[in-house]
């Protein structure tokens, strides 16, 4: 199941029990609703776009955080974020990363061969700059 169908469904859930993390929800799925209609996201995978989306919209509810001072909203907006955070795929570990790097070597793959591979098969699961790291050690 997509990150936005469940996104939706725990949207739902949220009506009542808590206006907030609803209101955060629609703007997510609006947000990513409006984005994959641009010509520029056309043929991405939906779940690429929605990891983008939930990233930016943490991103800017740490950011309001800076702004208050009410303990009672900056819990429930970190609330929030660890619902969203929730809802993005698991993190790939370094170790489960060398297991692929080994299988598409195995393959005949090169770093930028491996590159691509992650990217289109696992985006939003790795830390970019290490895999990247790990990788060229690796490869050479």
């Amino acid at each position: 199941m997509s990150i936005i169908t469940d996104l939706k469904k725990l949207r739902l859930s949220m009506r009542k029990e808590n206006p907030k993390a609803y209101a955060t929800l629609s703007n997510v799925i609006g947000d990513f609703e409006l984005k994959s209609k641009l010509k520029v996201n056309i043929g991405n995978p939906e779940d690429e776009l929605a990891v983008r989306v939930i990233r930016q919209e943490i991103n800017d509810l740490n950011e309001q955080i800076k702004t208050l001072k009410d303990t009672s909203e900056i819990e429930s907006i970190l609330g929030v974020i660890e619902m969203l955070r929730a809802a993005l795929p698991k993190n790939l570990t370094l170790d489960e990363v060398v297991v692929i790097m080994e299988e598409c070597s195995a393959k005949g793959m090169n770093f930028p061969a491996f590159m691509k591979y992650m990217k289109d098969n696992y985006f939003g699961r790795y830390n970019g700059k290490e895999v990247s790291q790990k990788a060229k050690e690796f490869f050479s």
